[in-house]
Parts: C-alpha cells; structure tokens; sequence
C-alpha cells in the first residue's frame, strides 16, 4: 500500500472540494434549490426554532454590554462599547464552534441539508426522493445518531491524539493540526452522510464509505467551521452551501448514483454477520459443554 499516493489524493479531494465552493454558489442561485422548502408547513417552525436559540443567546450578553456602559463620557461610552462588542463576538465564536454546540447546530439545521441535498440531486441527475414529514423524521433521526457519533468518534480521537503528545515529546508539534483535522472531518462527515444516506447506506457503510472521501469531507468541514464562526448568520449559510457542494463534488467523484453501494461495503457486511453467527456458535457450544 503506497500511503503518500493515498495522501495525495486525499489532498487533492480536499483541493478539489474546496475549489467546488464558488460552483456550489452558482448552482444554489441558478437553480434556486431552496425553491419548495416552504411548501413544508413544519420547516418555518425548525427555522424560527434555530432564529431563536440563536437570538437568546446573544440577547443576554448584549443588553449586558449596554447595561454596564457608562454613558455620561460618550467618548468613553464608545470606546467601551467598542471592546466589549469584540468581547462578545469572540465569546459567541467560542460558543459555536465548541464540539457539542457544534452537532447540536447540524442537528437544528438539518431540515436544511434534507432539502438541499434532495434537490440538488433532482437537478443533478433527476433522482426524486421522499420529502414529507414521515421522511424528514428519518433524516433527523439519523442525524442526531450521526452527530452522536461524530461527537464520540472526535473526542476518542482528540484523547488518544494527545495522550500520544504526552508519551512522545515530537509528537506534540503536529497533535494541534491533527486534533483540527479530526474536527473538520468529523464535521464534514455529518454532512457527507446526508448525501450517501440517499442511496440507502446504514451510517456504518458511510462512515466507511467515507474513508475512500477524507479529502471531502475535512474540505467540507474546514468551510463549515469557517462559517459557524460568523454569528447568526453563518449557522444558517453554512448547510446550504455545504449541501450543494458536497453533492455536486461526489457526482463527480463517486460512481454510486450508478451502481450502488461498492462490493467491498457489502462484503464487509457479509463477514460481519458470519462473524456474529460464528460467535454465537462458539458460545452455543461452551454452553453445551
């Protein structure tokens, strides 16, 4: 196994992707792909779910930030205005792009995704999937599953990353990029499975479908981090282009809108019931024993 190709052409996923952001843009506006998203009559209700627990948490902080301005020097007042906003704002980024507020933002702006994935696809190559509420339900269901997971999957990684740093002193130069690149990758990962959940892959099969992708999903992830970064308005941009992009760039780079699931998916899932049934077997015959 040549690991450096295998690096290179992660690396040029992630190029490739990145690079897919501005073409993701123009086929948001051309074809207009949030058209229909409010013929769901309980989308407004996710939306303005979102709005809210984004406004409470800024509405606090920011009646603090007048409250304790003294306003008899309006110079002063300025001046402290000014630094105490700036507080704020590198308070309220600290708030989104911490790891479990992070998820719980994909989980809000799933309704989102769900749409834009759909009907970028239905542009794409003219696949028509299921849009009502029974289907929408599935989606988030799996969802919070995968933002779950994630969540577990980066904190497991972030420990045994820095557990490493302690051991062995070289180690510690690169654990910082690393703990950020498991970050990104889980991030993107999340929106990568709305895209292959599509053709039917338990999140199991995605997540190591997505293996083949790494390059995607941390180029993915690297923008909608950036975007989590902007307050109020970065949550909300950051599904729909995330969406658009990551499904126009895996028509482009996957076959499986063609021919499916790949073998190695199913034969790993083969081997893995003839190992549970071989377990029981084992166990059957202790027992008998």
């Amino acid at each position: 196994m040549n690991y450096f190709n295998i690096l290179k052409e992660h690396y040029t996923q992630f190029l490739y992707t990145l690079f897919s952001y501005p073409q993701g843009y123009h086929f948001l506006v051309k074809n207009k792909v949030w058209k229909g998203f409010w013929k769901y009559n309980w989308a407004a209700r996710f939306i303005v779910a979102v709005a809210i627990i984004l406004g409470i948490s800024m509405i606090e902080p920011l009646m603090d930030v007048f409250n304790r301005t003294d306003t008899s020097d309006p110079i002063a007042a300025m001046s402290s205005m000014g630094s105490q906003l700036v507080n704020l704002v590198e308070t309220e980024i600290d708030f989104l792009t911490n790891g479990s507020m992070r998820y719980l933002m994909i989980i809000l702006v799933e309704i989102i995704i769900f749409h834009v994935c759909r009907r970028t696809l239905e542009v794409l190559i003219g696949k028509t999937a299921d849009s009502s509420m029974k289907a929408f339900i599935g989606a988030q269901v799996r969802m919070i599953k995968v933002a779950l997971f994630c969540y577990g999957m980066e904190m497991a990684f972030g420990m045994m990353i820095k557990t490493a740093a302690d051991i062995f002193e070289i180690f510690a130069f690169v654990a910082p990029p690393l703990l950020f690149l498991s970050k990104v990758f889980f991030m993107g990962f999340a929106v990568f499975d709305n895209y292959v959940e599509q053709f039917q892959f338990t999140i199991q099969e995605s997540f190591r479908y997505s293996r083949e992708y790494i390059g995607v999903s941390i180029g993915v992830g690297l923008v909608i981090h950036l975007f989590f970064m902007v307050p109020l308005v970065g949550p909300l941009i950051a599904p729909f282009l995330a969406a658009v992009t990551v499904t126009i760039v895996m028509v482009e780079l996957s076959t499986i809108h063609v021919q499916g699931k790949p073998a190695y998916v199913i034969k790993e899932k083969k081997k893995s019931a003839k190992k549970k049934r071989r377990r029981k077997e084992v166990e059957l015959e202790e027992d008998y024993v």
